[in-house]
């Protein structure tokens, strides 16, 4: 089972959650039973929505804090993501569906050993331990709903097909270009005059191609690129895979033409256009797999989001603003 949340940066969370609460509640009451929403009647506590708020700017933004500008759609997504745990946790019991307990008790010893040399863990360890295990089985629960969700989608024969023929950019190949290359490298240290004289050798053994000597031979002999032990011939590519300035001199040769020699960041190159192959849709029965795997795909998250908005709609939500308050950063 796989989930977003990396175990280091739970345990990170645990301190910071706890001590966001206590600073939270400056009377000292217990923080431990401080609950700051709840879902159909099931509370979040204090502790684990500032570890989650916590954590969230830990993974989302490189120094640790909400950019202004951000700070009402971040807390907005804290707080959904801790609501959708919850009502997925609802709907998978629910639906019969439980928790993977191994799983659940791996990450529950793993965190415990982890934290065995922490004071502050040996004085927490018996309150947080059941908050711990509960956030870990609503996120195998929330796994679990999920992946039932999506594998319950099923797609005909008739509906696979109209969907590779409403998207037929994500089956076609984009065009492509067979180049041979000849490469000839220029230190970075060489300063203009190295500059100058690759270019002219270059400019040379252009003029020998112009006199029907063979480009697979020379390039084999003179070119730094690890083409030179195909003769250059670099193989059918992309348009783009070699930058831009070498793009533009391709797409201005026809099939058989040799390039000038092009300053590239690394050297001097001739280019040599042996063939080019256009867009090509290809055909249903070569992608109906592949078609129907992205079909599948997409129409699994649909289903998911639906489900997740359903129960959104249907949720009774209460809300601590002032308790929330105490955590978000203004």
């Amino acid at each position: 089972m796989r989930v977003s949340l990396k175990r280091c940066m739970w345990v990170c969370g645990l301190v910071l959650g706890f001590q966001a609460a206590v600073s939270a509640q400056e009377s000292g009451a217990e923080v431990f039973g401080a609950v700051a929403l709840r879902v159909n009647g099931e509370p979040v506590y204090l502790v684990e929505y500032a570890n989650a708020y916590r954590q969230g700017m830990k993974n989302r933004f490189y120094h640790g804090s909400v950019p202004e500008g951000e700070l009402k759609s971040f807390n907005q997504q804290v707080l959904d993501t801790q609501v959708n745990l919850v009502l997925a946790e609802q709907e998978a019991l629910s639906r019969g569906l439980a928790f993977d307990a191994a799983w659940v008790e791996k990450n529950v010893a793993e965190l415990d050993a982890a934290n065995q040399s922490s004071e502050q863990w040996a004085v927490l360890r018996e309150r947080w331990l059941p908050r711990v295990r509960l956030s870990y089985e609503r996120q195998s629960l929330l796994a679990r709903l999920e992946t039932y969700v999506r594998d319950s989608v099923r797609a005909t024969d008739a509906e696979v097909l109209a969907y590779y023929q409403q998207k037929p950019e994500s089956f076609t190949q984009p065009p492509r270009q067979r180049v041979s290359l000849l490469l000839m490298k220029v230190d970075p240290s060489a300063g203009a005059e190295g500059w100058r004289r690759v270019g002219e050798a270059a400019a040379q053994l252009r003029k020998r191609l112009d006199g029907a000597e063979n480009f697979s031979d020379l390039a084999e002999e003179f070119s730094d690129d690890p083409s030179a032990a195909n003769g250059g011939d670099m193989g059918y590519l992309h348009q783009g895979m070699l930058g831009t300035d070498a793009q533009l001199v391709l797409d201005a040769l026809a099939i058989g033409d040799i390039s000038e020699p092009v300053m590239l960041l690394d050297g001097v190159a001739l280019f040599h256009l042996t063939d080019r192959i256009p867009a090509n849709l290809q055909a249903f029965t070569v992608v109906r797999e592949r078609a129907k795997g992205l079909y599948l795909r997409e129409r699994g998250e649909l289903e998911w989001q639906a489900l997740l908005f359903k129960l959104r709609q249907g949720a009774d939500i209460e809300i601590d603003e002032a308790l929330l308050a105490t955590v978000i950063h203004k």
